[in-house]
């Protein structure tokens, strides 16, 4: 599950009761259902936001010149291609945030950055402003062309591609 205060993958113990086709996890010391104590819910799942079930990419604005018009402001795009699939929490690390859910990305590929990207996540996870600030930083991010959402718990993730990378020049 994700751990909503950092966003970070955790295993978590828990009981299926096959004959309720339930899973339970014990909270307070009593029996409880794992949808009640862990909800799929948007932003941090995104199987039920709006975004993710009418197709739509998920922005990473750049820009900071609040004058430049929207379609030409710097901006990279990930959008959904596949379905969405069990992956390890093992293999995944947190990347940030785009409005709010939480993108991760497989170890491997991010390794020769990540070492720049982790102590900005301390503070404020939002990518937009943590990719503003250091433009190598976003060149590197959007290099990666394969990130994840997670979709529900049980390590449900989609994965989304980093399709359009804006770069406008000045001039």
């Amino acid at each position: 599950m994700v751990d909503p205060q950092n966003y970070q993958l955790r295993t978590i113990e828990a009981v299926r009761m096959i004959d309720e086709n339930r899973v339970y996890v014990t909270r307070n010391g009593q029996r409880t259902p794992f949808e009640t104590a862990y909800p799929a819910n948007a932003p941090i799942y995104a199987r039920n936001a709006n975004w993710y079930m009418a197709d739509q990419p998920l922005v990473v604005d750049l820009e900071t010149d609040p004058k430049v018009a929207v379609g030409q402001r710097n901006r990279i795009e990930l959008v959904q291609f596949g379905s969405a699939g069990q992956i390890a929490p093992t293999d995944l690390v947190f990347v940030g945030t785009i409005n709010g859910s939480p993108i991760y990305a497989r170890r491997t590929e991010v390794a020769p950055f990540m070492a720049r990207l982790q102590p900005r996540l301390s503070g404020n996870a939002d990518l937009a402003m943590i990719l503003r600030s250091d433009a190598q930083l976003a060149q590197d991010f959007g290099a990666v062309r394969t990130y994840y959402l997670a979709v529900e718990p049980n390590c449900v993730f989609h994965p989304v591609s980093v399709t359009h990378f804006v770069r406008r020049t000045r001039g």
